[in-house]
């Protein structure tokens, strides 16, 4: 059976996940990894549907905790999309 949160060896999840996070730490290392390619298979069809949608970073500068600063973002919208809250449901 699969451990649950907290994880005997952290580096051997997604290199997105933050284990400070509450919401992840309900999670099952194999959930994560679930959650990993939902993640990617959303922003994949996301880069398929929209022309000119690309990866970049969060960088706000005026906003010192901006939410998803430093994460990867899908631009080219209204505003930048966050796929992986996106499949989570929030953030």
């Amino acid at each position: 059976m699969e451990k649950p949160f907290p994880f005997d060896d952290p580096a051997a999840l997604p290199a997105w996940v933050d284990v400070d996070r509450p919401v992840l730490q309900r999670l099952t290392s194999a959930t994560l990894w679930m959650v990993d390619g939902m993640t990617y298979y959303v922003a994949s069809c996301l880069q398929a549907a929209v022309p000119g949608a690309r990866w970049e970073m969060g960088d706000e500068p005026k906003v010192r905790s901006h939410i998803f600063q430093n994460q990867p973002l899908l631009a080219g919208f209204t505003g930048d999309v966050n796929p992986l809250a996106l499949v989570l449901g929030r953030d």
